[in-house]
């Protein structure tokens, strides 16, 4: 399962595209927002385990650690859009220098890519033996020259990057000194769930793929607001990652969050659905158009309403979360093109906004009204104007209902699936489902009544606001 995620993720995110030629970053350049910071031998020893994304002192990283962001990066470098990446991470370096943001790596090299996990081996060994500037120089060489990526190079990259000790250098690549290294970076991001490379984290806020720098730049605004409010709440410097990150990270839901088998009762009005409403299975997904694992779960969505026909319906919930600067407002672009052009208007632009999510701004939202067919300048006053906020609000207050505080949050059936799960797993939910429905209609229920019957003695924490 693991393998054919990750296969699926190369083919999204793609790890082929050619990158233009960059200019390096240059290490011994002078003092300036470029300049990478590195402690080295003098380097102090530090841990942050109890961050929602733990790093330490044994990660390379750029940047002061009282930084109020902290952007960590899982990458590949044998990955074509980790290279993409890096001119990114050059640019946001620039804008934002060493005293607003740091970048920890983190190693997550892909099974398919042959020369990644020896790469990611040799620029641990690299970090080891001469610190943090040996270390991104290795980094620039090895994206630099992607393309002639091979264990027989490392060592003439390790030597032009700083290594003094090549001989020892050598001796740690021949017995996989650093390994153990690469291994633990690679659990750390399993556990996180991600699947393919680069993935990101802004205090916590995960960002996925080769994003432009406006899309890191409106997280990094953001965080660098929330962390200097929290600081003048008296949190110490030192402790600002980790409560931020972990603080972010518990809005978003654990990858391996999976069905408990409760009921709860989700009610089912005059939502967008996809999907008759005799269906034996209905999926309530509560979501976030800006949210990089709610566009993760699309495609899986897709794929069940293609194998499961009219057997299953789709119904959408709003639930941007507050740090997505742009969720609401594209929810609210998401519900005019409904008002305008219907349900099928509205799965249209559903699609449209998870495939931009590299760019959700007004203007991009104004030109993707009129790729849609709906009227451009009603569209955004909508937007602007926050004609249905209404119905935010009814999907918010329903969501604390449910105690549904991430994304994305399913309901199968009335049965809780939090997260991008694989697809065998919500194929395990609704096959269960499917069983007990056909029970039901075998012993007289009418096939449009089976989703009201099995949540009608469902979970409420609280009586909904919504009524079914």
């Amino acid at each position: 399962m693991l393998f054919r995620f990750l296969l699926f993720t190369w083919l999204v995110v793609g790890c082929s595209a050619p990158r233009p030629p960059t200019t390096p970053m240059d290490p011994s350049a002078p003092a300036g927002p470029t300049q990478i910071v590195a402690p080295d031998a003098a380097k102090e020893r530090w841990d942050d385990p109890s961050a929602g994304v733990p790093v330490s002192s044994d990660d390379p990283s750029w940047g002061s650690r009282e930084a109020p962001v902290t952007l960590v990066l899982f990458s590949d470098f044998e990955c074509s859009y980790c290279a993409r990446l890096r001119d990114t991470l050059h640019a946001l370096q620039t804008r934002y220098g060493t005293q607003r943001l740091r970048i920890v790596w983190k190693h997550f090299p892909l099974p398919f890519h042959t020369n990644a996990g020896p790469a990611a081996e040799a620029a641990a060994g690299v970090f080891a033996l001469a610190g943090d500037t040996a270390f991104w120089r290795f980094h620039d060489k090895a994206f630099e020259e992607q393309e002639a990526l091979a264990p027989e190079r490392f060592e003439g990259w390790a030597r032009q990057s700083g290594v003094v000790a090549v001989q020892r250098f050598r001796i740690g690549m021949a017995s996989h000194e650093w390994a153990s290294k690469v291994e633990k970076d690679k659990t750390l991001g399993e556990r996180l769930g991600i699947r393919g490379t680069p993935q990101s984290f802004v205090n916590g806020v995960p960002v996925e793929g080769a994003q432009g720098v406006g899309r890191f730049a409106a997280v990094i605004d953001l965080e660098e607001v929330k962390a200097k409010a929290q600081l003048a709440k008296g949190t110490p410097v030192s402790r600002i990652y980790a409560e931020m990150s972990r603080q972010n990270r518990k809005m978003e839901p654990a990858d391996d969050a999976e069905d408990d088998h409760k009921v709860w009762r989700v009610p089912v009005g005059a939502e967008p659905s996809q999907g008759p409403k005799s269906a034996l299975v209905t999926m309530v997904e509560f979501s976030d158009f800006q949210c990089g694992f709610c566009a993760r779960a699309s495609g899986t969505v897709g794929s069940l309403r293609r194998h499961y026909g009219d057997l299953l319906r789709v119904v959408w919930r709003n639930r941007p979360l507050a740090f997505h600067d742009r969720a609401a407002p594209c929810a609210e672009f998401a519900m005019e093109a409904r008002t305008q052009r219907g349900d099928p208007g509205f799965w249209a632009a559903h699609d449209a906004l998870f495939a931009a999510q590299s760019d959700q701004s007004d203007g991009a939202l104004a030109t993707m009204a009129q790729r849609l067919g709906l009227d451009g300048g009603r569209t955004m006053a909508a937007v602007q104007s926050r004609a249905h906020r209404a119905d935010l609000k009814r999907d918010a207050d329903l969501a604390d209902d449910l105690d549904v505080t991430g994304t994305p949050t399913f309901f199968i059936n009335g049965r809780r699936l939090v997260g991008a799960q694989p697809e065998d797993v919500f194929r395990g939910v609704i096959d269960e489902e499917l069983t007990k429905a056909r029970a039901l209609v075998a012993a007289g229920t009418p096939p449009e009544r089976v989703y009201a019957e099995v949540t009608r003695h469902g979970i409420v924490k609280a009586t909904p606001r919504v009524q079914p």
